[in-house]
């Protein structure tokens, strides 16, 4: 009955499937669906978003047990507050 934080929203390790993304290209890892899917557990999407420089909002979003509702989720998400969702290198397929 615990719960383990995994980075869902980037594929360090390229092996995931390229899936759309609030309209762009971009692949997920893997390995939290399929965690997810072996112990039957959804898979929760959290965002934290800051609110200023003492304050932020952690933000759960319904559990997701596919790749669809997985990348709905993050999709909604990072189109609440874009600017929040930083990246330190290309995310996007489509980015050079």
């Amino acid at each position: 009955g615990g719960q383990v934080g995994l980075l869902a929203d980037r594929d360090y390790g390229g092996h995931g499937r390229l899936t759309a993304c609030a309209g762009r290209r971009l692949r997920l890892p893997p390995g939290p669906l399929a965690l997810a899917r072996r112990s039957g557990a959804p898979l929760l999407v959290a965002a934290l978003f800051r609110r200023s420089c003492q304050d932020a909002l952690l933000v759960l979003a319904p559990g997701a047990r596919s790749e669809h509702g997985l990348v709905r989720q993050l999709a909604r998400l990072i189109c609440a507050a874009p600017a929040q969702w930083t990246a330190f290198h290309p995310v996007f397929e489509d980015q050079p």
